[in-house]
């Protein structure tokens, strides 16, 4: 498996259920993020890191999104 670093944008909301001025839904702006892991499965929609490995199982999964991706790079070994 592939190992990278992958920089991406997150959407947010302020908190569900309630009510919230104009100026503070207007401030919402996206997350900058940066995942490490190793590239588990790739199609032409989305990236699926995982940061653990063992023999049989997966830890600490995530769906990126391509759209969302910014900036990746690949780690030497």
């Amino acid at each position: 498996m592939e190992a990278v670093i992958i920089d991406w944008d997150d959407s947010c909301a302020l908190d569900g259920g309630i009510w919230h001025d104009k100026e503070a839904v207007e401030e919402l702006k996206s997350h900058k993020c940066r995942s490490i892991g190793w590239v588990v499965k790739e199609n032409k929609d989305c990236v699926v890191l995982v940061s653990s490995t063992s023999d049989h199982q997966f830890s600490g999964d995530i769906c990126i999104p391509k759209s969302a991706i910014k900036k990746r790079k690949k780690l030497k070994p």
